[in-house]
């Protein structure tokens, strides 16, 4: 007579759908969140009895724990360790029926069901250039309830952009009111911006109000720090620790002083640089908007479109920041969206 709870016999395991299971050999299984991050966890049977790529396969939410028991007869003291490792790693859900047909994966890291529960939220942009145009239109795609755009771009906009009623165009007097009202702040600039970034930084932190920024100048692209008044670092402080790294600081204010004043962006206009620099920022503002979590909380993410490279830079609040610290000591680690994040909020939307 079996000991396993009558309780657990009768749920259904399902992987989690943001896993993908890889069959390696019958003893062997990785479960990847993507093709080059590495495995998240791996499964091997050092006995080598070739069972076990069988009996991840029975975790598709169509078989009950009673059912994948008796399936592996002799062995159930073994499977039940696999099971309790799946669970305490998060990557196996269970459910209460069984799965009607293959679970449904979603095709990102926000749902459609996700995307329908931001209508009421307010959303500012606030930009210089094509990445405000990029990044209302984005929004536009989604159920954003209202978008205030202030930006210094006449031309080159859509008329679903024009008519849209979703958009309202305010004038940069009227930023603190727009920066007050918003619950998520975007600033996106196509030059070096000190004067706006300032202004809004110090706007968001007096109306506690989020805000995630973007800007690329020529073949560089930059986004973050997100910052979320009174937990995270904030512009002031990324400056401080961009200007301490740099090979002379007093060179660089004065290229970002010269471009400043110009009409245009400096070196190349491509729209396909701004499309990844304002993709990345519309994704922190919905999964911000969505989970209360932002993937570069205290982080920035720099693109060197010349040579194709992508890094990621920490950036720690600075002690005596003049803005932001006034706030608690270090970010609020549960802001920042990670794997583990996603899994956790995947499980949280199944059966109770």
């Amino acid at each position: 007579m079996s000991d396993e709870p009558p309780q657990r016999r009768s749920m259904y395991p399902t992987i989690d759908p943001a896993i993908v299971p890889v069959r390696v050999t019958p003893d062997k299984v990785h479960f990847r969140a993507g093709p080059w991050s590495g495995p998240v966890f791996t499964l091997e049977d050092e006995q080598r009895e070739a069972k076990l790529a069988d009996l991840v396969g029975m975790l598709d939410g169509t078989n009950s724990v009673a059912d994948i028991l008796d399936e592996f007869e002799g062995d159930e003291a073994a499977v039940r360790h696999v099971l309790d490792r799946l669970q305490r790693k998060q990557i196996l859900d269970s459910r209460s029926a069984p799965e009607d047909e293959p679970r449904e994966i979603d095709s990102g890291f926000v749902s459609e069901g996700d995307l329908s529960s931001v209508d009421a939220d307010r959303v500012a942009v606030v930009a210089t250039g094509g990445l405000g145009r990029i990044v209302v239109g984005d929004l536009l795609d989604t159920a954003v309830g209202t978008i205030e755009v202030v930006d210094e771009e006449s031309g080159n906009r859509t008329q679903a952009e024009l008519t849209a009623d979703r958009v309202e165009r305010a004038s940069r007097s009227e930023l603190p009111r727009i920066v007050e009202e918003a619950d998520v702040a975007v600033l996106v600039t196509d030059r070096p911006a000190p004067e706006l970034f300032a202004e809004v930084n110090r706007l968001a932190h007096e109306f506690d109000t989020p805000y995630v920024s973007g800007q690329t100048c020529g073949f560089d692209g930059l986004v973050g720090p997100t910052v979320i008044p009174g937990e995270t670092s904030c512009y002031e402080c990324f400056e401080e620790r961009r200007d301490a790294n740099l090979p002379s600081s007093s060179e660089y204010h004065a290229f970002e002083q010269t471009v400043g004043k110009t009409a245009d962006s400096p070196g190349p206009s491509v729209a396909a640089f701004d499309h990844v620099v304002a993709g990345l920022v519309t994704t922190e503002v919905l999964n911000f908007l969505v989970r209360d979590v932002a993937f570069l909380a205290g982080r920035v993410v720099r693109y060197d479109f010349a040579e194709l490279a992508v890094e990621t830079n920490e950036v720690l609040r600075m002690p005596r920041c003049p803005v932001c610290a006034s706030g608690t000591d270090s970010a609020d680690v549960d802001r920042v969206f990670t794997l583990d994040t996603l899994l956790e909020d995947v499980n949280r939307g199944g059966d109770d």
